[in-house]
C-alpha cells in the first residue's frame, strides 16, 4: 500500500462518512481494492456513528475506535476486523 492510499485510508475513518462517500464515488482511487475496501467500511462505521450518538450517545466511543482504527492502519500498517461491518465492507468492495 503505498504513501497516498494509506493517507487517503486515514481519512475515511477520521471523518467516516465524506470522506468515504468521496472515496467510493468521486476520487481517482475508487477503483483500488484497498480503498474501496476501507471507503465501504468506514461508511458502515460512520452510520454507525450517527446512529448510536441519536439512539443511546455512545457515538463518541465509536467514533474514538475509529481513530484507533486510523491509527493501527497509517502508523503500524496492521489490518483489523470489525465485527459484522468487516464482512459488509469485503462483500461491497468485490462487487
Amino acid at each position: 500500500m503505498n504513501e497516498s492510499n494509506k493517507n487517503l485510508i486515514m481519512l475515511n475513518y477520521i471523518f467516516p462518512f465524506w470522506v468515504s462517500i468521496y472515496t467510493l464515488f468521486f476520487s481517482d482511487k475508487k477503483e483500488d481494492p484497498a480503498c474501496k475496501f476501507h471507503g465501504w467500511q468506514s461508511l458502515a462505521l460512520g452510520l454507525l456513528v450517527i446512529l448510536t450518538s441519536w439512539v443511546c450517545g455512545l457515538g463518541i466511543l465509536v467514533w474514538g475506535y475509529s481513530l484507533f482504527y486510523a491509527w493501527k492502519i497509517h502508523s503500524l500498517g496492521q489490518e483489523m476486523t470489525i465485527p459484522m461491518l468487516t464482512d459488509f465492507a469485503q462483500k461491497q468492495a468485490n462487487k
